[in-house]
């Protein structure tokens, strides 16, 4: 799952909060994919779709994903 916050040149910021939202997850479906048709690397879009298929395991018997996801454990806290 995604950090709230990421420096692109320091990497994640020291005590940044591992909870995250799951419209974070939805939205690197649309930017990645952008990004990958604009690029021609299919890296970003295989990245954003890893993300959401570990958010959609994460759902309970009723279908529901539990909020917040932790983005360190890729599970739920």
């Amino acid at each position: 799952m995604p950090f709230g916050t990421v420096n692109l040149r320091h990497g994640v910021p020291k005590g940044e909060t591992p909870i995250t939202c799951t419209a974070g997850v939805a939205t690197f479906i649309v930017e990645f994919g952008s990004l990958t048709r604009l690029t021609g690397d299919p890296i970003f879009e295989q990245t954003a779709l890893r993300a959401m298929r570990s958010l959609w395991q994460t759902r309970s018997s009723i279908g529901l994903v539990r909020i917040p996801p932790a983005s360190v454990t890729h599970s739920p806290n």
